[in-house]
């Protein structure tokens, strides 16, 4: 099978800020947005892989840890393992009412990705995004440092996410057909806690990361 993959990064901070003073009204109205695409390509800068999981769900306390070299994956029509070799983006949206998703940490082959040394984790709030990006080479992810793991925190759990990426595959083949049964491990209880937490500024922001 022969894929091609068109994505892009978006992200976006907005502002309006007023005060009055004087009788005058001053306002400081802006944004900061950043925006790439990334055309079909296994090199710098380019993508041809994406996995994508929607209204996954956890109880509290209890956690799944992916393989990203053998992510399965409904699409065209059949079942599809995605192998990364290399992140190029990943957006986790917390959708939950509640609760917080811890993501990274893995209990053994810690894939390390935008996480600084291994152990680290983001705690992702609730109703709030983490995008992480590195579109020029990616993080690789190799064997005994592949796994990613999702964590829900003081409450159940909704989320959706998204990894864009390159197979390291020969071709333009983004991922190897497969029937085989899912590698992510069963969702398991765990105690363990963030070391950085990530919220939504005061102001307006959005972010978002898409693969077509």
């Amino acid at each position: 099978m022969t894929t091609t993959l068109r994505s892009s990064i978006r992200v976006e901070l907005g502002w309006t800020w007023r005060d009055q003073a004087s009788g005058l009204l001053f306002t400081d109205s802006n944004r900061l947005a950043y925006g790439e695409d990334l055309p079909d390509g296994a090199g710098d800068g380019q993508c041809d892989a994406v996995y994508h999981a929607f209204d996954q769900t956890l109880a509290a306390g209890q956690a799944v840890e992916l393989a990203l070299d053998a992510l399965p994956q409904t699409m065209f029509g059949g079942t599809i393992t995605v192998r990364l070799a290399n992140v190029k983006a990943m957006l986790l949206v917390n959708r939950s009412a509640v609760g917080h998703v811890v993501v990274g940490g893995a209990t053994s082959a810690q894939w390390l990705g935008p996480f600084g040394m291994f152990g680290d984790t983001v705690k992702v709030g609730a109703h709030n995004p983490l995008l992480a990006a590195n579109r020029g080479d990616g993080w690789p992810v190799e064997p005994g440092a592949n796994r990613l793991r999702i964590e829900a925190v003081g409450g159940d759990a909704v989320y959706d996410l998204v990894l864009l990426g390159t197979s390291g595959e020969s071709g333009s083949s983004s991922s190897s057909s497969s029937s085989s049964s899912s590698s992510t491990s069963p969702p398991t209880s765990s105690s363990s806690s963030s070391s950085s937490s990530s919220s939504a500024p005061s102001s307006s922001s959005s972010s978002s990361s898409s693969g077509a």
